[in-house]
């Protein structure tokens, strides 16, 4: 039995009835919503809404109210209540078909693919690109993962993310190779709404927390 199956059968014998409100980075589309939905037809009498958002959104909607948890990238901040799930490190990816070869010693601007600011990914990598005095310049921008992967997976560019939730076609890139600058690491970290939340919010928290924290294991 995985880690995931033991923890919402443990989560399953409790009567736990309610409504929770979670927001989701993409880059765990490929496996919470499965564990969210184990958990949901473990407790028929929870109705669980998730939100997959960017982080401004997310954190703005805790904020609010109108999430009672989020999974977000970065570090805490002043208000609420956060815990860092785990630190990984930013990494750049390019396709896994290799239609993309570019190398520092070329001189060409590197083509990179990002969200639009505000991205912790998009700002600390063009902060590393100018520090090390390479040329660069946005070649795609979306305001989905997807588009993104898509686009690095044609060669448009590279792309910053970590290597969870890497996407099909994509792979993580040797920077001594091309040259590239190294990237710092970033927190994931968990927002609630409130500091001592329902019994519901509570196991929903822990559960969430443990299948991120088995998934990189």
């Amino acid at each position: 039995m995985s880690l995931n199956d033991e923890t919402i059968t443990a989560v399953s014998e409790l009567k736990l009835k309610g409504w929770v409100r979670l927001g989701l980075q993409e880059d765990l589309g490929s496996f919470l919503p499965t564990v969210l939905g184990r958990f949901a037809r473990a407790h028929p009498d929870v109705r669980v809404e998730a939100r997959i958002a960017r982080n401004a959104d997310l954190l703005n909607r805790i904020e609010n109210g109108s999430l009672d948890l989020a999974v977000a990238w970065g570090g805490v901040k002043k208000n609420g209540y956060q815990e860092t799930i785990v630190e990984l490190p930013m990494q750049w990816i390019g396709s896994s078909h290799r239609y993309l070869d570019w190398r520092v010693e070329s001189g060409n601007p590197l083509p990179v693919i990002a969200f639009d600011a505000p991205c912790p990914f998009h700002s600390k990598a063009t902060d590393a690109l100018n520090l090390a005095g390479i040329p660069w310049h946005l070649s795609f921008t979306s305001s989905s993962l997807n588009g993104l992967s898509a686009a690095t997976e044609a060669g448009l560019g590279y792309t910053i993310r970590t290597a969870l939730g890497l996407q099909s076609g994509t792979e993580l890139l040797n920077i001594e190779d091309r040259g590239l600058p190294a990237l710092p690491s970033i927190a994931l970290t968990l927002h609630r709404h409130e500091a001592n939340p329902n019994p519901l919010t509570e196991r929903l928290s822990s559960m969430v927390v443990q299948a991120i924290r088995s998934e990189i294991a």
